[in-house]
């Protein structure tokens, strides 16, 4: 009885080892968390609830809002999921998110030239500028098409976008600009113009007020139609 005994606080002992160490193991493994930001870009009266997994990240947005800045999260895969204000019975749109650990995304809902509610998401890459530059990306939702004289198809509309468009012999900041996310470029902190034309042409669209400030990044958003008054750009700073 008295081996048992010895064999069982053995066995015990090293059941207590084994928890101890489990337990330092746990301590040393790092915690990862991705970040997230959310915008509501779609024109109109319509406001949305937007969910990842079962946590509410925004509630009735409307257009032109977004969330707080970004929302630090655990670095896994998980469900975005967009509802209706107040509705959460059944998602309008959904599908799955990998926040990586360390990185930011930003999470865009737009609608496209078809009418259809679409979300759009970036990665995105806050470095200032070592120059003192400041850095922006655009980030176009207008989705813009045209139909050419003498065809019965649509045809996408690439964007060019200038700093203080002057002639044809302007060199384009941003070329052939369709929906979507555009690498970030570094400017000068200063006012300026910045001007949108059709791909290659002279044809100014839309002419917009830009400043801009050292070592800070900028996100602008166009949205509406792009030929027309519902044309909207939105500048935002990426904190």
């Amino acid at each position: 009885m008295r081996k048992n005994g010895l064999l069982a606080a053995g066995v015990l002992l090293l059941l207590l080892a084994a928890i101890a160490c489990s337990k330092s193991s746990d301590s040393d493994i790092p915690d990862t968390s991705g970040n997230l930001q959310v915008f509501q870009m779609v024109p109109g009266d319509d406001q949305f609830d937007v969910v990842l997994d079962t946590t509410t990240i925004g509630s009735n947005l409307g257009y032109g809002d977004h969330t707080d800045g970004y929302q630090s999260f655990r670095a896994q895969k998980y469900s975005l999921w967009v509802y209706a204000a107040g509705n959460h019975a059944t998602a309008l749109l959904g599908g799955e998110l990998n926040l990586r650990n360390g990185k930011q995304f930003s999470a865009f809902l737009t609608l496209d030239h078809t009418n259809t509610l679409r979300l759009l998401v970036t990665e995105d890459d806050n470095t200032p500028s070592p120059s003192g530059n400041a850095r922006i990306r655009v980030v176009d939702l207008c989705d813009p098409y045209v139909r050419p004289e003498g065809s019965n198809n649509d045809q996408v509309l690439p964007l060019d976008f200038y700093l203080d468009y002057k002639d044809s012999t302007s060199v384009p900041m941003f070329r052939s600009v369709t929906y979507g996310a555009v690498r970030a470029a570094e400017i000068m902190p200063r006012s300026y113009e910045l001007d949108i034309n059709w791909q290659d042409s002279s044809k100014v669209l839309q002419t917009v007020p830009l400043q801009v400030d050292s070592g800070r990044v900028y996100t602008l958003i166009t949205t509406g139609d792009v030929l027309g008054d519902t044309f909207k750009m939105w500048q935002f700073e990426n904190k």
